[in-house]
């Protein structure tokens, strides 16, 4: 059987950086998941403005953090600190139970506060602000 692949015109002159490549692989072997043009860098948006959800620190500057991918809408966990993605965390029911409680617990309370997410502060070098 062959396998029809249409190629995105998006790709054309962009290239992975070789200090990526771990977190694509184990993306695709953990979730499936190959990113399209765009979709690592509003990651990596995400992640520096607070928009990730945290769910728990991890020590040596990183976190297991939650997003979800815009062009295939699955929801990924992602080790990162200090504007650097480690890896994709392999998922499973409980990170997603406890993500899921996390974020009723941050909505419950930007609507308490009637804000939006923080965000981290300019030149913060941490990915996101430490608390929702």
């Amino acid at each position: 059987m062959t396998r029809h692949f249409s190629y995105d015109e998006r790709w054309n002159g962009v290239a992975i950086p070789a200090e990526h490549w771990h977190f694509h692989r184990r993306l695709l072997d953990r979730y499936g998941v190959v990113l399209g043009p765009g979709d690592f860098s509003n990651m990596m948006d995400g992640l520096r403005s607070g928009k990730a959800l945290l769910i728990r620190e991890k020590g040596k500057g990183r976190a297991l953090y939650q997003w979800r991918v815009k062009s295939t809408a699955e929801l990924i966990f992602i080790v990162a600190g200090r504007n650097k993605v480690f890896t994709a965390y392999p998922p499973n029911a409980s990170l997603r139970k406890l993500a899921k409680r996390l974020h009723a617990e941050r909505k419950a309370l930007r609507k308490a506060r009637g804000t939006e997410p923080n965000t981290a502060p300019a030149g913060e070098p941490e990915m996101a602000a430490r608390c929702p």
